[in-house]
């Protein structure tokens, strides 16, 4: 069975999503960008857990990583990503700029090298890539425009790919995490809306990155 990655495996959900990978018997590759992440996962996580040191928006760093790897991954849980809240006339285009590598580009750089692996593979390879969206790249967000722009672009982007690639055997979908504050009004979210634990999520995106939801492009899990 090959190893499924986690990208962006620094944060809460990536550690209730690695915990629940582990448990399940999944071997897991996990990236970060700093040495002491690599440190506290590997002092968690003692056994089936590889985790590698690598800045995901430098093309020449990731190229080396994935190239690394003795086999592609069986799936891919992509949780990197970075708020910057801000009105439109507070902020520049330089901050549009940086949303968008750090919850676009991310994604894309990685997939460069990977798609052509995977595609080469026989039979089809069955991978299923999962990326963490919000709910305001759906309805946009009056206090972070550049933010709702970037989450906006991964939807359309994953949508797009999984066109293009279901069909051989990658399949792409995306879990928009909802909250309160991005609805179209900014007010609270109706209190009939269950509101869903970390370990619910987790849990979902393992059974996602399985390929046990079956052919899902979209869900929203309201947090």
């Amino acid at each position: 069975m090959n190893p499924i990655l986690v990208t962006g495996a620094g944060g809460q959900i990536a550690a209730r999503t690695l915990e629940h990978l582990l448990e399940r018997g999944h071997r897991v590759v996990a990236w970060v960008r700093k040495e002491e992440d690599r440190a506290r996962l590997l002092h968690k996580f003692s056994e089936n857990l590889d985790v590698v040191v690598a800045d995901l928006t430098r093309e020449d760093e990731v190229r080396d990583v994935i190239q690394r790897f003795s086999v592609p991954p069986g799936g891919w849980i992509h949780l990197a990503g970075m708020y910057r809240g801000g009105a439109f006339h507070d902020t520049s285009p330089e901050h549009l700029r940086t949303l968008m590598q750090v919850n676009v580009e991310t994604l894309v750089i990685p997939l460069k090298v990977l798609l052509p692996r995977w595609l080469a593979m026989e039979p089809s390879p069955g991978v299923q890539v999962v990326a963490l969206g919000a709910g305001s790249g759906l309805e946009g967000a009056a206090g972070s425009p550049f933010y709702a722009a970037s989450k906006a672009a991964l939807r359309v982007l994953i949508r797009s790919l999984d066109q293009a690639y279901a069909q051989k055997g990658v399949c792409f979908g995306i879990l928009h995490l909802m909250h309160p504050a991005d609805t179209r009004t900014n007010t609270s979210l109706p209190s009939d809306i269950p509101r869903i634990p970390l370990t619910t999520l987790a849990h979902t995106l393992v059974l996602w990155v399985e390929g046990k939801l079956g052919h899902l492009q979209e869900l929203n899990l309201y947090a």
